[in-house]
């Protein structure tokens, strides 16, 4: 039986909030941002709630007056949070309108992802970077697609998720609300028959971290059943993203007969939403064609 490489671990959003607070994590950790509307007593009380959850749980214990030890199955899902060098936030669009988020961090093969689910945060830890992919690739809704003949389209570079709602809830006047963006009528065209047949719709922002040498990154897929589209941008968001199509390729893992390092590779013909896709994981520049 195969290994499973994969764990979930579930914590309410005080008992999150207490983690994030006592290490010093990113608050961006605390999707949806749940306690924006809290006064400074509410928080502090909320902070207290998710430490006495989390020691009647044994996930902290008290060792000293003021002093509390986290468990190792914490201690380690944490470290890889703290030790990379970066960030990425998803953001998933499906169409009609519904939106949902991921955080991940990579570091040294190893992978965790937080999402929010309800008032619940999911927090997967995968050991090794094809058991990342194999999660990450279908909330991107990649999984067949051919994108053979497919046309390369036009967005807007600024406002991605309110401009493509518009046109998702109107589709009937989505070219009419394509060119008061500025779009002329025909790429205004081109764009709509795409976002007629798209189903899904993810941005991908890289936030590297203080000091850190990976660069900012920002990347747009649109994927429809039998297409997927790809835009990135590295510097300054340009007035027009340009869209173009992709092949998906599965990644065959492979290992040499005296390594034990894991290899993933894909078709070397053409690029493929895979590849652009691991290249972002790994922060590394590419992706663009």
């Amino acid at each position: 039986m195969e290994e499973t490489r994969q764990n979930k671990m579930i914590f309410s959003t005080n008992e999150m909030l207490y983690l994030v607070g006592s290490l010093g994590l990113p608050y961006s950790l605390l999707l949806g941002d749940p306690f924006r509307a809290y006064s400074r007593e509410a928080l502090k009380s909320e902070i207290e709630k998710g430490r006495q959850a989390l020691e009647d749980s044994g996930v902290i214990k008290k060792v000293g007056y003021q002093d509390w030890e986290l468990d190792a199955r914490i201690t380690s899902l944490f470290e890889v949070v703290a030790s990379s060098a970066y960030s990425f936030l998803i953001t998933s669009i499906t169409k009609p309108a519904t939106i949902e988020q991921y955080a991940y961090f990579y570091n040294d093969q190893q992978g965790i992802s937080f999402t929010l689910e309800g008032h619940l945060y999911q927090v997967g830890i995968y050991h090794d970077e094809k058991t990342l992919m194999n999660f990450l690739l279908p909330i991107l809704g990649i999984n067949q697609q051919l994108s053979q003949g497919f046309p390369e389209f036009l967005f807007p570079g600024e406002n991605f998720a309110a401009n493509l709602l518009a046109a998702w809830k109107n589709l009937a006047d989505a070219v009419e609300i394509l060119k008061l963006t500025g779009m002329g009528t025909r790429q205004a065209e081109i764009t709509a028959g795409v976002l007629a047949q798209a189903q899904n719709a993810n941005i991908l922002i890289l936030h590297p971290k203080p000091g850190s040498t990976v660069k900012k990154r920002i990347a747009y897929l649109v994927t429809s059943r039998p297409s997927l589209w790809w835009s990135e941008v590295i510097e300054d968001q340009p007035e027009w993203l340009v869209f173009k199509p992709l092949v998906y390729s599965p990644a065959a893992l492979t290992r040499g007969l005296e390594d034990d390092e894991l290899t993933i590779s894909y078709d070397p013909y053409r690029p493929n939403a895979t590849d652009f896709v691991l290249t972002f994981v790994r922060g590394k520049p590419g992706g663009l064609i």
